[in-house]
């Protein structure tokens, strides 16, 4: 796949008290990349994209009572969500890809942060309704009579991770998995702002963060890639009653209002020549001050 690349005007902000010198702007380049597959009993759907400016992929299948849907959309301004969902016999997943490549055109060595905001999601799974079409509210085990029997389970979850160079430097992830025996969470990495946890499900709030990347030397890149995917899977053939059995969401379909991604740059903390100079300046006052007070002696 060619990758079609739109260059930011993205501000890069010395932090004050830090740096002996003037920051510049650093040059960023950023690829979007979507990819969604659904699969509803034995049938296949996929759709994957790369654009200048957005992705929006979508990918839907559907076989007698089963289907399952997968969503990717993002654009330039670090915006995107991806969900997930399913229900009967499905597996759905859903990846957004935002390739960042910066360059520190600065004629000095400066560290680098990359700060960024998930915005509010959930991820719930239930042999029965997830309850208002998955969007969050998940219902109990119980809903409709319909809790898990035999065989039958279902599962929803996400995973997003930060990439420098090809080395994972941040990562948080989180899955349900509802069958006969109840439901259980596993989770790794940051958790979000106002997590709650349903007894199939799990909501979270906005939450700021921001990563420190590291020195980079001057006028050299780095490549930084922000990848998340929500998952969802089921079998659910003993329950007369069955909608959205899963649903994961990572992002905000409903509210495109997200802050925009940023790197910040800022100095590496080495005192400037007329400093030094004023420090030695200094420690030699000091040293015949010392001198003249032991001759008084």
């Amino acid at each position: 796949m060619i990758s079609n690349k739109k260059t930011l005007s993205a501000t890069i902000a010395c932090l004050l008290g830090v740096s002996a010198f003037q920051a510049n702007a650093a040059l960023v380049t950023l690829d979007i990349t979507g990819d969604t597959t659904a699969t509803a009993g034995v049938n296949n759907d996929s759709d994957n994209q790369t654009n200048n400016f957005s992705v929006s992929v979508e990918s839907t299948e559907y076989d007698g009572p089963s289907n399952a849907n997968a969503k990717a959309r993002g654009d330039d301004t670090g915006w995107f969500y991806s969900t997930a969902s399913g229900n009967y016999n499905f597996l759905s997943q859903s990846t957004l890809t935002q390739t960042y490549n910066v360059t520190n055109d600065n004629n000095a060595d400066q560290f680098f942060d990359f700060s960024f905001e998930v915005m509010n999601g959930s991820i719930d799974a239930s042999c029965g309704d997830t309850g208002y079409g998955g969007y969050g509210y998940g219902a109990a085990l119980s809903a409709y009579g319909s809790g898990c029997a035999g065989d039958d389970f279902a599962e929803a979850g996400y995973t997003a991770e930060i990439w420098l160079n090809g080395g994972s430097i941040w990562k948080s992830e989180a899955k349900i998995i509802t069958d006969s025996n109840g439901s259980s969470l596993v989770s790794s990495g940051p958790t979000f702002n106002n997590s709650s946890v349903g007894s199939n499900s799990l909501y979270w709030g906005a939450t700021l963060f921001n990563v420190n990347l590291g020195l980079v030397a001057a006028n050299t890149s780095f490549i930084l890639e922000y990848v998340v995917t929500t998952k969802v899977a089921g079998e659910i053939l003993d329950t007369s009653y069955s909608y959205n059995n899963a649903y994961a969401q990572f992002g905000d379909p409903n509210g495109f209002s997200s802050t925009n991604n940023s790197f910040n740059s800022r100095g590496t903390d080495v005192p400037e020549p007329a400093g030094l100079a004023l420090l030695g300046f200094g420690l030699a006052g000091l040293a015949m001050s010392r001198r003249k007070h032991k001759t008084s002696l």
